[in-house]
């Protein structure tokens, strides 16, 4: 997606709704950072520790968003959030993390205070059950979303022999 008014206004629109979900599971503090010098931590903000980054874009570079997210992390734990084709609860969104910051979350039961950093600890087979159910319903989304372009590229004539304008 190239940038201007509509993209922005898109990006907004997933921080906006992300912020109220955080809001209402947890995060009273969740705030959009507004746009400035391209410095601050992330999209949203009032998550201890964590750099958010929203994308909602209909191309994903989930690697190129990845190592953005993590070059505005600082010391904050780098997330990226993905906002899939279709799916309007960020509830359901997707979070991108490395497997080895995963690993520091799972393995660390303290943060550098000593206070517990998982407010509702799970046992091993509790978080791998729940795992499971989130990679199902993401493969549920995904199949949704492919079911969803495939019918709009029948209903405008479109295929892969035709190119995609950038940005939609």
């Amino acid at each position: 997606m190239t940038g201007g008014a509509a993209p922005r206004r898109k990006g907004a629109r997933a921080e906006v709704a992300l912020v109220r979900w955080l809001r209402v599971n947890g995060w009273p503090d969740a705030r959009r950072y507004l746009a400035g010098d391209g410095r601050q931590p992330g999209d949203v903000d009032g998550v201890p520790g964590v750099c958010l980054e929203v994308k909602d874009q209909q191309r994903h570079d989930v690697a190129g968003w990845l190592r953005q997210t993590e070059a505005e992390a600082g010391p904050n734990l780098p997330v990226l959030v993905v906002r899939p084709r279709g799916v309007t609860d960020p509830g359901r969104w997707w979070a991108v993390l490395r497997v080895g910051a995963l690993a520091e979350l799972l393995t660390e039961p303290t943060n550098e205070t000593g206070e517990e950093n998982m407010t509702n600890p799970m046992s091993v087979e509790e978080y791998t059950a729940e795992m499971r159910r989130l990679i199902a319903e993401a493969r549920r989304d995904e199949a949704i979303a492919e079911a969803f372009a495939l019918e709009c590229a029948e209903k405008f004539g479109l295929g892969d022999d035709h190119p995609h304008p950038e940005g939609q």
